[in-house]
């Protein structure tokens, strides 16, 4: 049960941490010499729970996994309306230490982050370095429609487009190598090509940003997805369902984008005219794209 253990709030920043230790509120230095004297400091059966702030999570909770102590990675939103619920409406870093150590306490079915594997913690560093390139790429290729006809700048340009394909292949096959090496990944890897329009790319962000997928219950994938409909029924007003989450915005890009791509309509049918528009019923509505993603991801092979 959670209640047997001691829930530890660590509030994050960039330079130092504060945790809220039983003999009260402690800052340490954000270094490898402030987390072990961190982890020195940890009563028995500690359970250390903080924030996802933007990767300065990341040293926290490896040195907890190594060091074999329970860590929790919690959404920043649901601690915040957890506040609102408690009338807690200040923050500083030592109240949101208490409110983690508060919130870790009252949730039932707090889960413990499970440890990276290794080639997981290298295939995500290596798609976050592959997202970073085609952005610079997308760049490049805008402002080569606007070139200014100098020879010299448009050579640069070109040169610089090439180099960037040129890395991102060579990601790519880095990737793949990867994945090929780990046999877990590899299995996992096949399963999620068996959907259709998953490629190697969507498989990589699948298998590095969302490693739970396998130990999942139906349903579930597609909530942590941020595309599973939620019920907003009252009474006998009953709103269309709609999506909310904050899902990792890369794995977000290569899923939820799937199915918001429309095919091009032939140029016969764009000349017709529009067919007269008629009142839609709630079984008559088109599906919207969300519900599509959320279609294939309860359609997916289960991935174990």
């Amino acid at each position: 049960m959670p209640n047997q253990y001691k829930h530890i709030g660590v509030d994050l920043a960039k330079s130092s941490f504060v945790a809220d230790l039983p003999k009260g509120v402690t800052s340490f230095a954000q270094s490898p010499a402030g987390l072990l004297r961190f982890l020195s400091q940890l009563p028995a059966r500690a359970w250390v729970v903080c924030e996802a702030t933007g990767g300065y999570e990341r040293a926290l909770a490896r040195a907890c996994h190594q060091a074999g102590v329970r860590v929790s990675v919690v959404n920043p939103r649901r601690v915040r309306q957890f506040a609102r619920s408690q009338g807690i409406l200040a923050k500083t870093d030592r109240i949101d230490a208490r409110l983690l150590s508060l919130f870790a306490r009252k949730t039932e079915k707090l889960r413990a982050s499970r440890a990276p594997v290794h080639a997981e913690a290298v295939l995500r560093e290596l798609l976050q370095a592959r997202e970073a390139l085609v952005e610079a790429l997308k760049h490049e290729t805008n402002q080569a429609e606007h070139a200014t006809g100098l020879p010299l700048l448009e050579g640069l340009a070109a040169a610089r487009r090439a180099l960037l394909e040129k890395h991102i292949k060579q990601i790519d096959a880095e990737m793949e190598r990867v994945i090929g090496s780990d046999q877990g990944l590899a299995a996992r890897a096949q399963r999620c090509a068996q959907v259709q329009g998953v490629g190697p790319v969507t498989t990589a962000a699948v298998l590095a940003l969302m490693p739970e997928l396998g130990s999942l219950e139906k349903g579930q994938a597609a909530a942590l997805l941020g595309v599973a409909p939620i019920a907003a029924q009252s009474g006998t007003c009953d709103k269309s369902r709609h999506i909310e989450g904050r899902p990792p915005p890369p794995a977000q890009n290569r899923l939820h984008g799937r199915t918001e791509r429309r095919p091009p309509q032939p140029r016969s049918l764009r000349l017709l005219p529009a067919p007269p528009r008629t009142r839609q019923t709630r079984q008559s509505r088109p599906l919207r794209p969300h519900a599509q993603t959320h279609r294939i991801a309860q359609s997916s092979p289960q991935i174990s």
